[in-house]
């Protein structure tokens, strides 16, 4: 004997949750008004919390002219300093392709790499423009700082 399906098989209840969900463009665009009404309430009242957020005053007059040579004295220091780097970093990555496309000629040709064949420096590194406060930026970043590691011990004098 052959099975037949169910015919009198009752709905899943997720199928009565999708129906009672109502679907379409008109829905969804409701649903984003209302995520974007709650986005506004809460930066509203944070702001009105925590005036230090708010928007300040703008800057005028001479407050504005001093701000202004401020911030053009450290565009050009920062200028000069990273067009410093980069002509550094341009020579440093321009023989590093040299090396390497020496380094693929031999092995064309089957002839021995040396180690003189590599570049044996490391890239050069920005050290950010001259009026930075550059004091502690360094050893507040690395891993080495935020363990704790003083740089030796028992590594250095080897062991004990």
């Amino acid at each position: 004997p052959s099975q037949q399906p169910h015919l009198c098989k009752k709905p899943s209840l997720q199928a009565y949750w999708y129906r009672a969900i109502p679907t379409g463009d008109a829905m969804r665009l409701s649903n984003w008004t209302w995520v974007a009404f709650l986005c506004a309430v809460l930066i509203g009242s944070a702001l009105t919390r925590y005036p230090a957020y708010a928007a300040s005053e703008p800057l005028s007059g001479v407050a504005l002219e001093a701000a202004i040579a401020d911030y053009k004295v450290k565009l050009e220091s920062y200028t000069q300093a990273r067009q410093a780097y980069e002509q550094d970093a341009k020579a440093y990555w321009t023989l590093v392709a040299d090396k390497r496309r020496a380094r693929n000629e031999k092995r064309r040709g089957q002839q021995p790499i040396v180690l003189t064949d590599y570049v044996l420096t490391q890239p050069p590194v920005y050290r950010g423009s001259a009026g930075a406060d550059q004091s502690g930026a360094a050893t507040a970043r690395s891993p080495a700082a935020k363990a704790g590691c003083t740089g030796g011990g028992r590594f250095s004098a080897g062991g004990a």
